[in-house]
């Protein structure tokens, strides 16, 4: 089966591919493009004196190649992407964090969603119960090693309880502040290079 490339004369620039015997209808799909024969995909070629050319290496999936030139440029814009780019890994590492076990009282305990709300309710159970002068029971909580820890009255584990819950929230809001900071270093940048280069899991070091 034959192959066809069909290009913009003026730029170069590849804008399909066709593989087949019907190449008269396809000249009619696009009349203002010039065919060549062989298959060369636009993402690593352009055509020069209706040769396929092979593009240079792209710098970065942020470059845009540049047919009057003939090489990849970085336009502003792309910079920016870039930088959001960079900025929602660092949101998005700082979320994961947020969700992993946590030390606390020489234990390492589950923190995710669900260990929060089981946190929060057993915390909610236990005041009501005191206000209602009702008898708890089973002070146990489980760490994300699965062995069992006890404690001998409401109070204590009342308490206990109480310091996770502020263990986890001061770690979210300490995972906010240095994605602000990460951020804040991220958007004064000036180079492609400069952003590819930012260690987001090293920002996060203190925490992990």
């Amino acid at each position: 089966m034959l192959s066809y490339t069909y290009y913009n004369s003026t730029t170069g620039k590849i804008e399909a591919n066709y593989a087949g015997e019907n190449v008269i209808e396809m000249d009619k799909c696009y009349p203002m493009m010039t065919r060549i024969d062989g298959n060369y995909e636009e993402e690593f070629y352009y055509i020069e004196n209706e040769n396929a050319v092979e593009k240079p290496v792209r710098p970065t999936p942020f470059h845009q190649f540049d047919y009057s030139i003939k090489d990849w440029i970085l336009l502003t814009e792309q910079l920016e992407k870039a930088k959001t780019k960079k900025k929602q890994d660092i949101t998005n590492y700082a979320n994961w964090l947020h969700l992993e076990p946590i030390a606390y009282d020489n234990k390492l305990l589950d923190a995710d969603r669900v260990a929060q709300q089981n946190i929060s309710g057993k915390i909610t159970e236990l005041k009501n119960n005191i206000d209602l002068g009702i008898t708890s029971f089973l002070f146990v909580w489980r760490d994300a090693n699965n062995n069992d820890h006890t404690w001998s009255n409401h109070i204590a584990y009342l308490t206990w309880l109480q310091g996770l819950f502020n263990a986890i929230t001061n770690r979210r809001t300490n995972l906010y502040t240095i994605s602000w900071q990460g951020k804040a270093e991220v958007e004064s940048m000036s180079t492609i290079e400069q952003i590819q280069q930012y260690d987001v899991e090293a920002l996060f070091q203190s925490i992990a």
